[in-house]
């Protein structure tokens, strides 16, 4: 028979020896407190102070005892503390940091990662479906452009584009958006820019990238959520267009309510809770409008009609 082999789990580990300082200032405390017990028998120390003592100085005890028991049967298990905080903290970088390949330096894939983690943060706190992990994200020069390709679950981005920070939130915003299942279209690229213009609070978007490529966006910015355009069927304007008209109607819904904040939660609620057909379009107004309370609905109805958007 084959000798067993230990477990790595049943290995004796080696003993930790207790720092000296920390040794004599555990002594010198416990020795001060029977100075004081015998020349004042008479001082009471209750429960909820020898309590608090204890967890001043437990966070020094850990090299020392694996766990200490407070009075009421209160218990810090240290090792096993630190390892769920350590392990929380491993999920957290994991998700919350992008996987960036292709040309990229690290200056810029730092840049990148902090401007998706605040906006990440901010999309956590409107609504619990827009909790989502960034997918991996591919810079490639030459592109030419950015977008978020749902059929590979992957963010494609020219190396030009990623001077500004616009671009990468747009696209993090497609891919918690698109996770419903809906398609690309108008409605779904206002609503991104909205989450990216109310979360930086400025309606004007992609000005860094215009001033970088002036050629290709004359405009001085790529969208404007603050203008007075409204959709007119019989023209083709095409869905970057189209997507503006609808921003602005969000964007005004904004200023019309008590807050930006109840704005954006209602936003969301009404594109991820309300049934999603064929014709978002005509469905998405009357979702919005029915999240709020009758008060406010006559103004979030007008939002959305003076820029001829459907509201039945």
């Amino acid at each position: 028979m084959e000798p067993r082999r230990a477990d790595p789990d049943e290995q004796a580990s080696p003993r930790r020896e207790t720092p000296r300082w920390l040794a004599a200032l555990i002594t010198s405390c416990a020795a001060l407190l029977a100075v004081v017990h015998a020349v004042r028998p008479d001082l009471r120390i209750d429960a909820v102070t020898l309590a608090l003592l204890v967890v001043a100085i437990a966070p020094w005890l850990a090299p020392v005892f694996k766990s200490v028991e407070l009075p009421g049967g209160w218990k810090f298990e240290y090792q096993e503390v630190q390892r769920q905080v350590s392990e929380v903290r491993r999920q957290i970088e994991h998700v919350e940091r992008l996987l960036i390949a292709g040309d990229v330096s690290p200056a810029l894939e730092n840049r990148l990662n902090q401007a998706v983690g605040k906006f990440s943060a901010y999309l956590r706190a409107v609504h619990p479906a827009m909790d989502v992990p960034p997918p991996p994200v591919v810079m490639r020069r030459g592109l030419g452009n950015a977008w978020y390709d749902s059929d590979l679950n992957q963010i494609q981005i020219d190396s030009d584009f990623a001077v500004d920070d616009y671009v990468i939130m747009r696209e993090y915003a497609h891919h918690v958006l698109l996770r419903v299942g809906e398609v690309l279209s108008a409605l779904e690229f206002g609503l991104a820019d909205y989450f990216v213009a109310s979360f930086t609070g400025n309606p004007v978007l992609g000005a860094e990238l215009a001033g970088a490529l002036p050629r290709r966006f004359e405009r001085g910015f790529l969208r404007n959520l603050d203008n007075e355009r409204r959709l007119d069927p019989a023209q083709d304007s095409g869905p970057h267009a189209e997507s503006e008209i609808w921003g602005a109607a969000f964007w005004q819904l904004r200023d019309m309510l008590p807050t930006p904040g109840l704005a954006d939660r209602v936003l969301a609620a009404a594109w991820f809770e309300r049934p999603h057909d064929a014709t978002p379009a005509a469905s998405y107004p009357a979702a919005v409008i029915q999240q709020l309370d009758d008060a406010l609905r006559p103004a979030a109805r007008a939002a959305f009609e003076r820029r001829g958007l459907p509201t039945t």
